[in-house]
Order: C-alpha cells, then sequence, then structure tokens
C-alpha cells in the first residue's frame, strides 16, 4: 500500500479492514514517506499493523506508536524472539 499513489491509498483506507507494512522502514531515517502513506488508515480510524526487522526497538517503535501504529520487531529468522512497539515507552 504505501507505494500506491496518495489517492489509491486514500481509496483503499475507506474501504479496507486495516493497513499492513512489511520490512516498511529497514533505514529508519528514510521511512517517514512510506509511513506518511500510511497515515489515511489511521485517519479512517483502520489499524495499520506492521513488522520490521532490523534495528533498535528503542529508536523504532516510538515513531511508530505516535503514527497509532501496530507494530513488531522480529528477527529475519521468524523465531520465537519479538518486541511488540506498544511496550515500548518514548
Amino acid at each position: 500500500m504505501a507505494s500506491a499513489r496518495p489517492r489509491h491509498v486514500n481509496q483503499r483506507a475507506r474501504v479496507a479492514a486495516s493497513g499492513l507494512s512489511d520490512v516498511m522502514a529497514v533505514d529508519h531515517t528514510r521511512c517517514h514517506a512510506k509511513c506518511d502513506a500510511l497515515d489515511p488508515f489511521v485517519a479512517a480510524g483502520k489499524a495499520v499493523f506492521g513488522v520490521d526487522y532490523e534495528g533498535d526497538p528503542a529508536v523504532f517503535c516510538p515513531p511508530m506508536n505516535a503514527k497509532s501504529f501496530s507494530f513488531l520487531m522480529n528477527n529475519w529468522d521468524l523465531d520465537a524472539w519479538r518486541v511488540d512497539c506498544q511496550d515500548i515507552s518514548d
């Protein structure tokens, strides 16, 4: 969804149950455009879920929480280790 044109994202946000992003922010300093593209889902009262696999949860999670996104940090092995961003405070 994040790569779709803004008009299409806005249309999808009205009818979709939620937004989903996977590996959205491997380079957390450049995630803003991709993250911002999912804002219409939050504005429409929809959940935005995502998973990222690299980085420090203490750095990555607060901006995702501020956007009201529900994100997990996981590792590439997809084993039991994970961090729920909602458990990380600013």
